[in-house]
């Protein structure tokens, strides 16, 4: 029975709009870090969330998934730039629909994702104040499963971003 394969293309579709972002100043990665910048309007782009969303008290009040997925694929997104391999070589040759995807270990990458990475909310406009910071960090349970947490840490005045 041969294997299925995987179709990377929206990933890397993905990746290229978030590298769109990092050009345009909406969004900087700090791959080896582990954060990343994002001003309040991308994020809210991204995740298809209201203005008012962006405050410690509700923004994890969304329904989980909402944030939680975006988080992840700038999470990612930050583990295909800080890929040794890829880093030789990024962006993955764009111009070139034909060109060989790098393969990353899977060690490499389940080292990446199983440390915290912090993602900074910050003002459009200059000076990019912070507003909130998001720390997703893996967890054990009591069965010994692995959770993804989310802890907000907040910046803004009584939790009201101006």
């Amino acid at each position: 029975m041969a294997k299925k394969r995987t179709n990377l293309q929206p990933w890397l579709d993905y990746f290229k709009m978030l590298q769109q972002y990092e050009q345009k100043g909406f969004l900087q990665m700090n791959p080896k870090e582990h954060e990343a910048y994002i001003t309040r309007a991308a994020l809210l782009t991204l995740s298809n969330i209201n203005p008012e969303d962006i405050q410690s008290a509700t923004i994890l009040s969304q329904p989980p998934t909402i944030i939680a997925d975006t988080l992840s694929r700038l999470r990612a997104y930050a583990a295909y730039r800080w890929a040794p391999v890829v880093g030789q070589q990024h962006p993955v040759d764009i111009n070139d629909p034909n060109a060989e995807i790098p393969v990353i270990p899977i060690e490499e990458l389940t080292a990446y994702f199983s440390q915290p990475f912090a993602i900074h909310i910050v003002k459009e406009d200059y000076p990019h104040d912070l507003l909130l910071t998001l720390l997703l960090q893996q967890k054990r349970t009591w069965y010994g499963r692995c959770k993804e947490t989310i802890e907000v840490i907040d910046y803004t005045e009584k939790g009201n971003p101006t």
